[in-house]
């Protein structure tokens, strides 16, 4: 879902999220390295994207993950 950029100031289409970065790390040979934005972002929402990245089953940002086809973690 786009939305608003608040550091450039730009309409983010978001066509390219955290699936996908992890999908072109693999398929060039590369170790996904992920950080938060403390800068706009939340402590709940780093913990939420944490959650999505690392946990195996529990929780439901990992039940997110699983939903969108990727059973194991991401990184």
């Amino acid at each position: 879902m786009p939305f608003f950029d608040k550091a450039w100031r730009v309409e983010e289409p978001n066509l390219f999220g955290t699936d996908e970065f992890v999908a072109f790390c693999r398929s060039i040979g590369a170790e996904p390295y992920i950080c938060t934005n403390a800068g706009t972002g939340t402590a709940e929402e780093m913990s939420n994207w944490i959650e999505y990245c690392n946990l195996k089953d529990e929780g439901k940002y990992a039940k997110m993950r699983q939903e969108n086809g990727h059973k194991s973690h991401l990184t």
